[in-house]
């Protein structure tokens, strides 16, 4: 043997060797000549078996023993296989062992007698296959696959969809069957062809034929097993979609019917708006009406009341006059001037409540964002705040109680404070406490440094306000006392000073019988001039009639 004959043989070993399918080799006699090292590992059998020679009796017996032929007779499984062995015949089948490996089986005679086998583990592929049938005949779609326009397999809810007795009953049929008209089938091959020897996805929806030769509204989706060679057959998804179709049509015919719905009710909105814009104009207007009949009420009084003091101070004027022409008495004297200085004094009374009430609705118009602002001490000003209404109240049986620490410092206006502060316990004396002989007031300050605010609470346990009067407090020009002492301005005031200068809100809450806390939410350091004068313009348009 010449060295390239070594070569060969030994290149023809590693290949035999490296060959990933068990390979065994028999004679004639069916003696096992060559073999390679995966027919020991697939074929599962120990490396001692093969010490001495094998005849392919012992193979079998070995298989037939481990149960690989199944139940039976050893002896009869032997002696069966041997009798297929000794006709030395090509072959192709599958074995399954008793570990449950199943083996794909090839042989092939050679010339002189003998014959080479393959071995191949082909277990996980028919797992594969298993699991792929599973899906295929559990899918909620219909599948089918054909080739040459042919059916060569349908799964049953194909079947089903197109109306068909059983997948076996689609087999072989030409794919015409599902359309209404050949000229349709024909136009979509025409379609379809080229997307799909390009590697796209052809999808078309469109009547199609049962085969009773009704039709459903179908969808069908296809794709080319091999591009490159479309003759390897075309896999399709089919659907019923008359009903999802039906659906979506009846979905947008509600839409549009929702959509003008919305459009009739956006303008009802907008009419609705329109008409509360006015009614509330209206309101206002009525609001004012009855401000200035109240304002006239109560001016009338100390005007009417001067203009009499007047009348009868000229009267007495004039009988003094009389009386100096007929001879004056120290008597006559004294009563002039006993009823001239009565008169001046309820004149001197009348006018001043006439310029303190005409003070009261000036305060309206008053730009408090102009105020002097300065770092102050909310503690001080709440005590120079009560200081200055201390003495109106010790009139009264009422008391006002603090609970303010020494550590709030503020950097605003401590005159609009001062002034809602007085505003409010002045309201709570007017209107909480009217008609009762006892009643207190309790201002409550806490601070919170991290959000650099103080709440304030001002809270009584008066009357309480009734729930429809409660929307309108902060309303200008609204009392439920106009015309017995009430503007109807106070919180009004309050109010516009809060949210202007001050930059902060100003909450109520109030149940009847129950008392009433304003709640007062202020940045420690109030906004800027700019940024007040604008908020105190937002307040004032806020609440302004609309003319």
């Amino acid at each position: 043997m010449t060295d390239s004959d070594d070569k060969l043989n030994a290149a023809l070993r590693t290949i035999f060797e490296s060959f990933p399918s068990g390979v065994s080799l028999f004679d004639a006699e069916l003696n096992l000549v060559a073999w390679n090292r995966q027919f020991e590992i697939i074929l599962k059998y120990p490396p001692h078996l093969f010490q001495s020679p094998l005849h392919m009796t012992d193979l079998l017996r070995y298989n037939a023993l481990r149960g690989d032929y199944g139940p039976g007779d050893p002896e009869t499984h032997i002696e069966t296989a041997l009798a297929r062995c000794r006709l030395m015949q090509a072959h192709e089948f599958e074995r399954t062992t008793a570990e449950g490996v199943v083996l794909e089986v090839r042989g092939t005679p050679l010339e002189g007698g003998g014959f080479v086998s393959t071995f191949t583990d082909i277990t996980a592929r028919k797992q594969a296959e298993i699991q792929y049938r599973a899906t295929l005949t559990n899918a909620s779609v219909g599948i089918l696959f054909t080739r040459h326009s042919k059916v060569l397999h349908c799964n049953p809810k194909f079947a089903e969809i197109y109306g068909w007795d059983s997948p076996d009953e689609l087999i072989g049929q030409p794919g015409s069957v599902f359309w209404l008209t050949t000229s349709e089938y024909e136009a979509v091959g025409r379609a379809a062809s080229p997307l799909l020897s390009s590697g796209q996805t052809f999808t078309i929806e469109q009547p199609m034929r049962r085969k009773d030769g009704s039709s459903f509204l179908g969808r069908l989706t296809a794709k080319a097993v091999d591009p490159n060679n479309t003759p390897a057959g075309t896999i399709w998804i089919g659907q019923d979609v008359s009903a999802q179709r039906a659906t979506e049509q009846a979905l947008r015919d509600k839409t549009a019917a929702l959509q003008s719905a919305l459009e009739e009710q956006q303008k009802l909105v907008r009419d609705l708006a329109q008409t509360q814009e006015h009614l509330v104009r209206q309101e206002r207007l009525a609001a004012l009406g009855a401000l200035v009949a109240g304002v006239a009420h109560e001016l009338n009084t100390p005007i009417g009341n001067s203009l009499l003091v007047a009348s009868m101070l000229s009267a007495t004027v004039g009988r003094m006059g009389d009386a100096l022409d007929k001879g004056l008495t120290r008597s006559a004297l004294r009563n002039f001037l006993d009823e001239s200085r009565s008169a001046a004094e309820l004149l001197e009374r009348n006018m001043h409540r006439a310029a303190d009430l005409v003070h009261s609705f000036k305060q309206v118009a008053v730009d408090h964002a102009s105020e002097h602002r300065r770092q102050f001490n909310l503690a001080e000003l709440v005590r120079e705040t009560l200081a200055i209404n201390q003495p109106s109240i010790k009139q009264t049986p009422y008391v006002v109680t603090t609970d303010v620490a020494d550590n709030c410092q503020m950097d605003a206006y401590p005159g609009p404070l001062s002034q809602v502060l007085l505003n409010l316990v002045n309201n709570a004396v007017l209107h909480g406490f009217d008609g009762r002989d006892h009643g207190s007031v309790h201002i409550q300050a806490v601070t919170d440094q991290a959000a650099r605010t103080v709440t304030l609470t001002v809270t009584d346990d008066g009357k309480g306000i009734p729930p429809e009067v409660l929307p309108r407090i902060f309303d200008p020009f609204f009392t439920t006392k106009l015309g017995k002492g009430g503007s109807g301005l106070g919180l009004h005031i309050s109010h516009n000073l809060v949210t202007g200068p001050l930059g902060g809100q100003m909450l109520v809450n109030s149940q009847p019988g129950q008392g009433t806390t304003f709640t007062l939410v202020l940045p420690l350091c109030a906004p800027s001039a700019e940024e007040a004068a604008e908020a105190t313009a937002a307040a004032k348009r806020k609440f302004q009639p609309q003319a």
